[in-house]
């Protein structure tokens, strides 16, 4: 695995919007494989330059491209270009990777994709599960990775760490954890798992240490980026993921999207320090100074933003 080396865009200061050029082509695209489309899915999808950094991919006709298969989730996945350093390197890399918020699950080159952010390899193809009872579950292959502007990262300077054996997430309608080798730890996967990277360099930590299992069963009210839809919802923390520092939320019962409840995985204590989180109700193992917002706003759910 030494040898292997990792898909970059190449893009001088990592795509950031600083450095970035609106006249310049694509970086990244997902280009529709041969199979028969299933429902209005684009030929390309384009990333970078001129084009969106993200895109996505659901049931719901407000997606880049819409799946209309019944285990595709309303909002299933996002392809988005992130930025990334190494540890101990000033260089500002960018990639494409995969963010899977489904029940079911979002599925790479036939395997689960990995939760909460799966790097994406040139030549990568991106598929959906068909049945859901079938041991060897029939994927649908979708869209394939290519890269426009494609510079490769050398395996040495990438750890790779090993993910087989270590606990799969509690609920069990979420979809299932890649195992395996997978790209995490010192090098891009922990890195670009921070929750809006280029922004984390500016950020002030809160005076206070970071959220983790103490919150689990705590509500909070969750603003995503405007990129994301910039909408509030209810949520219930319901895990936390020690290896990444991230928590697991469910709407149930609080919230909804288009009627639907949904997971997710976020890194609240970032989204926390940017202001985007709201704490309603918090769990009596919780530290005393986690800040609770009044009863006359606690009472009222948000509601998604038109």
């Amino acid at each position: 695995m030494a040898s292997k080396a990792f898909s970059t865009t190449g893009r001088p200061g990592g795509g950031d919007p600083a450095s970035k050029s609106e006249d310049v082509a694509a970086v990244v695209a997902l280009v529709r494989t041969d199979a028969e489309a299933e429902g209005h899915m684009p030929e390309r999808l384009e990333l970078g330059g001129r084009h969106p950094n993200a895109v996505t991919i659901g049931r719901h006709k407000d997606n880049q491209a819409v799946v209309e298969l019944p285990l595709v989730s309303k909002l299933h996945c996002q392809v988005t270009l992130r930025g990334f350093r190494l540890p101990h390197q000033g260089t500002l890399h960018e990639a494409a990777f995969l963010h899977d918020v489904s029940k079911h699950g979002t599925f790479v080159n036939g395997s689960p994709a990995f939760r909460p952010w799966h790097w994406l390899q040139a030549g990568d193809v991106i598929g959906f599960r068909r049945q859901v009872q079938a041991a060897d579950p029939v994927i649908a292959q979708l869209y394939r990775v290519e890269y426009c502007s494609h510079q490769l990262l050398p395996g040495h300077m990438v750890t790779v760490e090993d993910m087989a054996g270590r606990g799969h997430a509690a609920s069990s309608s979420s979809s299932p954890r890649q195992t395996g080798a997978v790209l995490a730890a010192s090098a891009a996967a922990a890195a670009s798992a921070k929750e809006g990277v280029r922004r984390s360099s500016r950020l002030a930590v809160p005076a206070r240490r970071a959220f983790g299992a103490e919150i689990v069963g705590s509500v909070v009210d969750v603003t995503y980026p405007a990129e994301e839809g910039g909408a509030t919802y209810r949520v219930r923390v319901t895990e936390f993921k020690q290896e990444l520092g991230w928590h697991e939320v469910d709407s149930e019962g609080l919230s909804a999207w288009d009627d639907e409840s949904f997971q997710d995985e976020i890194n609240l204590n970032e989204m926390y320090a940017l202001g985007s989180i709201t704490f309603v109700f918090v769990e009596e193992s919780a530290d005393s100074d986690v800040p609770l917002v009044p009863p006359s706003a606690a009472a009222k759910a948000p509601r998604k933003r038109a």
